[in-house]
């Protein structure tokens, strides 16, 4: 049997639930306190690269199950609290059941969910899967939360690489089987085919980003995430069309990008039919 504490509560025939919740806690060997007031059991739980606090609770006359898995950080930064804000309203919106939540008194951030109980009681079963579940949840998001406090990764940027498997997963079939028009496509084809995906507004953003190339007299993504705030992964798509372009060089590494090209015949200043004409004035001049 692992090691448990209790309060002094005595228990009596409505703990039966709750009973059940220690006794199944200790088939699984854990190091577990009860608050037989609150009907709740809290255990920590080592992960590779963190820790959580968890929490099972019984409510509503023993009707609700609750997981609460509390991270090992505070949200307690105002600077950076609404961006911790944003990145966990982004990870609720395509989470089934449960959610993440931020207590704004002190900044714990936890992920909670909660279902019925059915009329034959909780089984092992039913909570390994539930907790399970909770834990891969926020072992998904923890990096990206990380990403955000630590790192000045955008929430959005953030967030997309804690989905990237989805994202994957849903392009499977086009990647096994891609369209006979891609399979046919000559190289050209394929080259036009990509700039169509590009929209009017990129092409607007590419023209800043030029314009600021051309001024600093070097291309870098990180120059673009400093100055024009733009993402991590904004950017990179940025620099990667430049690159198809052979406006710009390579990768390498983490120094700057060869430019390749006069970005000054690329600005809008250089096409003669952008300069503005000055106009005539329309006011006649006063005879003598």
């Amino acid at each position: 049997m692992s090691d448990q504490e209790t309060d002094d509560t005595p228990s009596s025939d409505s703990d039966e639930a709750l009973q059940w919740l220690i006794e199944h806690c200790e088939s699984k060997n854990l190091k577990f306190t009860v608050c037989r007031e609150n009907k709740r059991i809290n255990f920590k739980l080592n992960r590779p690269h963190t820790y959580y606090d968890i929490s099972l609770r019984l409510t509503n006359d023993d009707e609700i199950f609750h997981v609460d898995l509390v991270f090992p950080f505070l949200a307690n930064d105002e600077k950076m609290r609404p961006s911790l804000i944003e990145f966990f309203t982004r990870a609720n919106y395509g989470l089934v059941l449960g959610g993440f939540q931020i207590d704004h008194r002190d900044g714990e951030i936890l992920y909670h969910m909660g279902c019925l109980i059915p009329d034959g009681g909780l089984t092992d079963e039913g909570v390994t899967r539930l907790v399970s579940n909770a834990i891969g949840i926020c072992d998904r998001y923890f990096p990206g939360a990380m990403r955000t406090l630590f790192a000045g990764e955008t929430p959005q940027d953030a967030i997309y690489l804690c989905e990237l498997d989805y994202q994957t997963t849903e392009d499977e079939e086009v990647t096994k089987s891609p369209p006979a028009e891609i399979q046919n496509a000559t190289p050209q084809r394929l080259k036009n085919r990509e700039q169509s995906d590009i929209s009017e507004s990129d092409e607007l953003l590419i023209a800043r980003c030029l314009e600021l190339f051309a001024d600093e007299n070097r291309a870098a993504r990180s120059l673009l995430q400093r100055r024009l705030k733009l993402g991590y992964i904004r950017a990179a798509r940025v620099m990667e069309i430049l690159e198809q372009r052979g406006i710009i060089g390579p990768k390498n590494g983490n120094n700057d990008q060869e430019i390749l090209v006069d970005l000054s015949t690329l600005l809008p200043e250089a096409n003669p039919k952008a300069k503005k004409t000055p106009k005539k004035s329309s006011k006649k001049k006063n005879s003598p």
